[in-house]
């Protein structure tokens, strides 16, 4: 007050910024625009802290709840809309690796979260307290993949040093070396019954293991180039693989006969797959891809069922919601997305850290997003973007 130099100009609406309201903390600010967008913003850094979609047309006010944990919008589109107001209301930035985050994976019971990093470890937090609780130590190279065993006690690490291993979570220990790709480990998953390891590789195959005396049990051989990521069904009879740019497909393989059992998306994906993700009950896999798109695929059939346009560089990561309804990718190109995972309409951006980003997990009940990235720190997001993907309506 009595200082009329401007201290920053906030940049991002496409059209008229109709209001604005600080929250009662003074820590985020809020603008709605006649581009049907609420946005919010540290007003001190000058930095966007989310874009908030939902309105058909102009946005015209705004206002925070008392406690500033809700804001209500209202719009010419004829509807009153509440969202949470508080994007941050988790421990934040989950700080302790030396190099970029490249993936990360919370436990089925949601206690734990687990990341690794191109500073070759695999790193334990807790999601609550935000506080590290282990350090796994072992890989001699980047740590790229990392996957929680169905009753939490054991994980799998993927690295560049072309192992996979298996370590016991509580005792950090090591319990098996999986040894046998001829190059980069750059995905792994556990199968839901946790009797399988899958792991994908740059030498052009995925392989499945013995999760018990880690043995390998089948090479999965098909692809014409890498093999980027990999994922169970959640019945387990299924595993799907996803291509990079020289073959551009999604196949699926039989766990127990070894066999490819169905290609969907060669012709769609117009670069490589860099992750795939099933729906909880096994009816879509959602794939995002180098050229910027997620696609969710219904199943068998294998035809596109939604296309998710608004990143602007790789699709880095992809992850449904528990019930479905919601599919969370994350993209080198900064952001994190929540769409409709039935209309593949963009619900919210999330602008969660500096740089891009490699990955994203959702926590098992659905109420917490993890972002892993370059600037070597993972973010959490609370109550935001539960409330974001669900918001409220009232007639007005």
């Amino acid at each position: 007050i009595g200082d009329d130099r401007v201290r920053t100009v906030l940049r991002g609406h496409g059209f008229i910024v109709t209001r604005v309201a600080y929250a009662p903390d003074g820590r985020r600010l809020a603008s709605v625009s006649l581009d049907g967008t609420l946005r919010l913003w540290d007003p001190d850094a000058g930095s966007s802290l989310g874009v908030l979609r939902g309105h058909t047309r102009g946005v015209s006010s705004v206002a925070f709840s008392p406690a500033g944990d809700r804001l209500v919008t209202g719009s010419d589109d004829g509807t009153v809309r509440q969202w949470a107001g508080d994007p941050d209301g988790m421990p934040g930035r989950l700080r302790g690796h030396t190099d970029i985050v490249t993936s990360a994976a919370f436990s089925p019971d949601g206690r734990r979260l687990a990341s690794g990093g191109g500073d070759g470890t695999a790193r334990l937090w807790d999601p609550i307290t935000g506080r590290g609780t282990g350090v796994l130590e072992g890989h001699r190279s980047r740590v790229a993949a990392v996957a929680f065993s169905p009753d939490g006690a054991r994980l799998v690490t993927g690295s560049f040093d072309r192992l996979a291993i298996l370590w016991d979570v509580d005792a950090g220990g090591v319990l098996r070396r999986l040894e046998g790709h001829r190059n980069w480990v750059v995905g792994a998953a556990f199968s839901p019954d946790g009797r399988l390891i899958a792991t994908a590789s740059v030498d052009g195959t995925a392989r499945i293991w013995d999760a018990h005396d880690g043995a390998e049990i089948a090479v999965l051989s098909g692809h014409t180039d890498r093999v980027a990521c990999v994922g169970f069904s959640p019945d387990g009879g299924r595993l799907a693989t996803g291509g990079g740019d020289g073959d551009r497909s999604v196949r699926l393989w039989s766990t127990t006969t070894h066999e490819c059992v169905g290609s969907i998306g060669a012709s769609t994906h117009r670069r490589g797959v860099a992750c795939v993700a099933f729906s909880g009950d096994g009816s879509r896999l959602a794939t995002g891809s180098l050229d910027g798109l997620a696609r969710i695929f219904g199943l068998p059939s294998g035809e596109i069922a939604a296309v998710c346009k608004g990143h602007t560089n790789w699709v880095s990561g992809v992850a449904f919601v528990p019930d479905g309804s919601r599919l969370v990718t994350s993209s080198f190109d900064g952001t994190s997305r929540i769409w409709d995972a039935d209309s593949g309409g963009e619900l919210l951006v999330l602008h969660p850290q500096a740089g891009p980003l490699n990955a994203v997990a959702v926590a098992p009940d659905g109420e917490v997003v993890a972002t892993a990235g370059n600037d070597r720190t993972i973010r959490l997001w609370g109550r935001g973007p539960a409330a974001y993907a669900h918001p409220r309506n009232a007639s007005r």
